[in-house]
């Protein structure tokens, strides 16, 4: 504390020093009613019924318990919604799934009607080269009877030319033998012949 020299009267200064001493008093008394608070209360702990303590204790557990099943039912609700969504999507991969089988069934009977048809083509092809074949044999064998008929024509071509021209020959010794009948003319027969 600072002290102002100051003319003072003695009246102020005797006020100024009570109130110095009210402070410091007060001071002192705050500090023993803490003191004598503070004795009582480890006092009234001291001899606390036991079953407060149970008490307080079973109150802690009951708000843990309780904000474990807020926890709880948090991760519930969540895990429904999981599974809520794993249902949904399993819903549509199931009719995914039955639209793709319906597709595949459409496709295998589209498949089966074109084997089918693949199949006809092929026994018509089949038909169609066995009467090509067929055909093929009958011209080569129309080939070869012309070819032998072509021989035997030209045989006997060459057989009524050779007659020809025998006749040719044996004509005009024919009119020579009848000519020589008609005059009576004797003509050697193996010499008309030889020439």
């Amino acid at each position: 504390m600072v002290y102002f020299y100051v003319r003072l009267n003695i009246v102020e200064l005797l006020a100024l020093e009570i109130t110095r001493l009210d402070y410091f008093v007060g001071t002192l008394l705050l500090l023993l009613f803490i003191w004598l608070l503070v004795r009582k209360r480890e006092r009234l702990d001291m001899s606390e019924d036991p079953r407060n303590h149970t008490i307080r204790q079973l109150d802690a557990d009951l708000r843990l318990a309780e904000r474990e099943l807020v926890e709880a039912r948090e991760l519930l609700e969540k895990r429904d919604a999981e599974i809520q969504e794993a249902v949904n999507s399993q819903q549509e991969l199931h009719a995914n799934l039955a639209i793709r089988e319906s597709e595949a069934e459409a496709l295998r009977a589209e498949l089966n009607a074109e084997a089918k048809k693949t199949r006809e083509l092929r026994e018509e092809l089949t038909d169609q080269a066995q009467e090509r074949l067929r055909e093929h044999v009958s011209r080569k064998e129309a080939e070869t009877e012309l070819e032998v008929a072509r021989a035997g024509s030209e045989a006997v071509m060459d057989e009524i030319i050779s007659l020809q021209e025998q006749q040719q020959v044996a004509v005009p010794r024919a009119q020579v033998l009848e000519s020589a009948q008609e005059t009576n003319i004797d003509i050697d027969i193996d010499e008309l012949l030889s020439k």
